[in-house]
């Protein structure tokens, strides 16, 4: 039965269900005359690694001091997101106080045991020590104070400010020091006397003592703070503990530094376990072994048509608007549908919100801006635009004459808009206004070799408009609502030579609406509603069977007779899901969710049961597992009545996986995770006839496909501190697809055993930052040519196949490097960087090109060596 995987998931999560239900019922009865918990249990971040703030030139000399007083926004992995000035100084303290903040790393928050992202207030001070006057003849008397300032576990806490008051009878001045890595600070030689010390923390109460210094007395102290609970507070800005076997975040630190990439944030995600290498200049997404069209990309929770301008060369949102990227190779939350393979969500972070900042950065490809800025107390906006300038440079250096020619040589642009409005604690309302567009237009000349139905030229443009808008409201401690609404205007217009075309225009709307109920300290229930609307209308001219993964254009179809549709029409995906969160049992979280999809393309209903567990064995090692079931619908190519075959049925996916995290130091992890998915109802093409309406037609396409995908992946991670990031990122993997029953079993297209990334990134001072990624990928899976056919009607040459994915391409390897440097100024940063794809110059085999009559075959090769210079600068 194809449906079986939804019964077997079912019986999964009842069994699992009966002993948690009991016990925790056992526990209420047992514990009856015990106080339950008011709420989660908070642990304030706690400063790990402290930065010294550059003293402003000018204040220096015109001896000022002060004290900025800081609002900071720590994300899960204890790095600075956000640094608000709540009093300004002035005179550039305001400036030197954020950017060296921006380099804290702290340990970070925590409720009832799981990391949190959470808001503190700190206060850097600013201060002269003047250096002793010019021996005299006579010394004056002095004393020495000098200690450490630790928690009450012992543990130093760097960066506290410890404020020395001198009596009034002493001529040395009020000064204040800050503790060093270790909590030691040290106040030198001074006047013996009694002094008023006050001790300050960020997350720990004010302590204040008195200390009287007798003469040529050498004092070393500890003082002790306890946790003050009242200094933060915990916010959680749409993240969440782990409703997903595995999630991999990438941070703002790492989205912009990882070399090859550019600088660009959505490129990082290649790097990842469980994600293939795409083809050279193609830009897909290939997860764990799926086709590019089984996941999907979402921005903020809302779909998106694409992640990436011309062949993945860079994305389609400004890397500098992005807070986080979420990765999900497979079993995630019921809140995703539509989708067998796995997920991409991209997060946008809200404006700056205490001045003005700007910022513009240009390399060789093209030129973005930034302007961000607060608006009133409330509001805060972004506006950010992109354009190439490769079209001006081709048409600049290329003949105007000659077969081949550009008329609109490749370009594209970019724009997005953010407004964030946050009136009080309980409501946040985010409004986000972007698009892209992509277009080139190449002439030929003659026809293209090969297919005299193809000549004369090809004409590519991809474009995409969107309007969202989000509104986070808290009705209370325990009850949370995230309401999403999204619209906008898709569309692709593709020609190559004469029968080929492809237009199609779409108005998506979609609408997201979640609520979160903690009902209690073993419960959260959270139910949704997630529904796409699409109106589009299209225009096709194309060869009558498009071709299938695993499958090449038939020769004579090739050259026969086009088939030609248009029209426009409605479809729909409306969905919900339901999901509840267990933790009943100590340190084990059970998330049992179910999802409801219809397919309007297919008339099909989607159900999809989702298991997780994860069960902390140690405080620094987590077991995980999770079973679900996954559904997508047909292309609408596919389900097409002149195009395709209207009675296709829904795409199946049953995803498995275990695994293991563990944490060998605060900043080194290791997770290990095995994963098994089985694909059934693929769509192939079909060759036979069927009964359609009265009549006999051509099937076209049925779903007789199967296929299976299976490895591990291994994921060791240095998180970012203000020194290092890095990562080796592994994938054993195996994908394997059967066409119809009784044939062979073969690999996928996309099938790489090995997939081995390497990432490292060093600051290195002085404003040098310094960066490595080195990749080793098997070879993709090619069908060879065994002989040809010769057609006199046209004098060509056509290829025959051999067993599909029979051989391989060569083993790709690349090293890419990049090097930064920066320069501090008074208000502002001017960085330049080298990013260099690789190195080495390796030619990397993408794939063959043939002979006119296939006797011979020579590689073509991918990108050689590429510098790419780029320069930033920011206000």
């Amino acid at each position: 039965m194809r449906y079986s995987p939804a019964v077997l998931i079912s019986l999964i999560i009842i069994i699992t269900s009966a002993p948690v239900f009991s016990q925790g019922a056992g526990e209420e009865a047992s514990n009856e005359e015990e106080a339950q918990p008011e709420g989660p249990v908070l642990t304030p971040p706690f400063l790990l690694e402290y930065a010294q703030a550059d003293y402003p030139a000018q204040a220096f000399e015109s001896g000022l001091e002060a004290e900025v007083l800081t609002k900071i926004d720590i994300d899960e992995n204890g790095v600075v997101t956000g640094v608000n000035v709540e009093e300004p100084a002035g005179h550039g303290f305001d400036e030197a106080a954020t950017e060296a903040i921006y380099r804290f790393v702290f340990k970070p928050a925590t409720s009832d045991g799981e990391v949190v992202a959470s808001q503190v207030f700190y206060r850097y001070t600013f201060f002269i020590t003047e250096k002793e006057p010019e021996a005299e003849d006579i010394s004056p008397p002095v004393a020495r104070l000098s200690g450490r300032v630790n928690d009450m576990d012992g543990e130093a806490i760097p960066g506290a400010s410890v404020i020395f008051v001198s009596p009034d009878d002493v001529e040395d001045k009020d000064v204040t020091i800050t503790t060093d890595d270790d909590g030691f600070f040290d106040f030198g030689e001074i006047a013996p006397g009694e002094y008023s010390v006050e001790i300050l923390a960020t997350g720990f109460k004010p302590l204040a003592v008195t200390e009287d210094l007798a003469q040529d007395e050498t004092r070393e102290v500890v003082y002790r703070l306890e946790i003050e609970a009242a200094m933060y507070e915990t916010v959680v800005r749409g993240r969440r503990p782990p409703r997903e076997v595995t999630r991999r975040e990438i941070t703002r630190r790492e989205i912009t530094r990882i070399p090859g990439t550019g600088g660009d944030a959505m490129r990082s995600v290649q790097n990842m376990p469980g994600m293939a290498r795409a083809p050279g200049l193609s830009g897909e997404l290939i997860v764990r072994g799926s086709s590019p069209g089984d996941s999907r990309y979402f921005f903020d929770q809302m779909p998106v048509p694409m992640l990436y301008h011309f062949g993945g060369l860079t994305s389609v949102i400004n890397s500098d608007l992005l807070e986080r990227i979420d990765f999900y190779p497979g079993n995630y939350s019921v809140r995703y549908g539509g989708a067998t393979g796995g997920i991409v969500d991209v997060y946008p972070r809200a404006p700056a919100t205490d001045r003005i900042h700007a910022s513009l950065d240009a390399d060789i490809w093209d030129i973005s801006a930034l302007v961000e800025t607060p608006l009133g107390e409330d509001w805060s906006v972004a506006v950010s635009g992109r354009r190439s300038y490769i079209d001006g440079i081709l048409n600049a250096v290329l003949p105007k004459d000659g077969g081949m020619q550009f008329t609109v040589a490749p370009r594209y642009y970019d724009y997005q808009l953010v407004a964030d409005y946050h009136p009080d604690d309980d409501d946040n309302l985010r409004l986000f206004l972007f698009g892209s567009d992509d277009k080139m237009v190449f002439l030929f000349g003659d026809d293209v070799i090969g297919n005299p139905n193809f000549g004369g030229g090809m004409e590519f443009r991809t474009y995409f408009h969107q309007l969202q808008i989000r509104w986070d409201h808290h009705f209370s401690s325990d009850l949370t609502n995230e309401f999403n609404i999204g619209s906008g205007l898709w569309g692709s217009d593709s020609k190559f030579g004469e029968d080929f075309k492809f237009v199609v225009k779409q108005v998506p709307i979609f609408l997201r609406d979640e609520i979160a109920w903690n009902t209690g300290p073993y419960f959260i229930i959270r139910t949704g509603i997630d529904m796409e609307i699409d109106w589009a209308r299209w225009s096709i001219r194309a060869p009558m069977d498009i071709p299938s993964e695993g499958e090449h254009m038939d020769p004579i179809t090739a050259n026969s007779v086009t088939m030609e549709t248009s029209g426009d029409d409605w479809f729909f995906r409306p969905g919900w899901y339901g999901e509840l969160e267990m933790t009943a049992i100590d340190r084990l979280r059970m998330i049992y969710g179910l999802r409801v999809d219809y397919f309007s393309t297919v008339e099909k209903v989607g159900l999809d049961p989702r298991f997780v567990a994860r069960y902390q064995l140690f405080d620094w090692t987590t077991l995980k597992g999770g079973v679900g079931l996954f559904h997508q619908s047909p292309t609408q190519a596919q389900s097409d009545d002149q195009f395709g075959n209207p009675d296709l049925g829904l795409i199946g996916a049953v995803h498995y996986s275990v695994g293991v995290e563990q944490n060998i130091t605060e900043n080194i992890e290791i997770g290990l995770e095995g994963f098994y998915k089985d694909i059934y109802g693929l769509v192939v093409s079909s060759s036979e006839d069927v009964e359609r309406d009265g009549e006999t037609v051509p099937e076209r396409y049925n779903n007789d496909g199967d296929g299976a995908v299976y490895g591990l992946e291994l994921m060791v991670k240095h998180q970012p501190t203000d020194r290092f990031f890095g990562w080796i990122a592994y994938t054993l993997m195996k994908s394997k697809r059967i066409d119809h029953p009784g044939w062979d079993e073969r690999p996928f297209d996309y099938d790489q055993t090995h997939i081995l990334t390497v990432v490292a990134s060093v600051v290195l001072g002085r404003g040098w930052e310094a960066g490595v990624r080195f990749r080793l990928v098997t070879g993709n899976p090619n069908t060879p040519v065994v002989g040809t056919v010769y057609d006199s009607d046209s004098d060509i040459y056509w290829p025959m196949y051999g067993e599909t994915n029979s051989t391989r391409l060569p083993m790709f390897h690349q090293l890419d490097v990049r090097v930064d440097k920066n320069w501090q100024f008074k208000h502002v940063k001017f960085g330049v960087y080298i990013d260099v794809q690789n190195v080495y110059n390796q030619k990397n085999v993408e794939g063959y090109a043939y002979s006119y009559d296939y006797s011979e075959k020579v590689y073509f090769h991918g990108l050689p060596i590429l510098p790419s210079l780029g320069l930033k600068i920011e206000y």
